[in-house]
């Protein structure tokens, strides 16, 4: 027996990688949507102390 995985283990690992991109790319979507309230929040004070 070698080390070669068979193609049931490499779907597998497939899967896994594409669940762990998909997180990714979701807490990167949700970061950025936190950025850009928090610099809207920040503008609107801004705005807000400026009249």
């Amino acid at each position: 027996m070698g080390d070669e995985m068979t193609t049931e283990n490499k779907l597998m690992l497939m899967r896994c990688q594409l669940l762990l991109q998909k997180a990714q790319v979701k807490n990167n979507i949700l970061t950025a949507k936190s950025k850009l309230r928090h610099k809207k929040e920040k503008i609107k004070k801004n705005s807000y102390l400026h009249q």
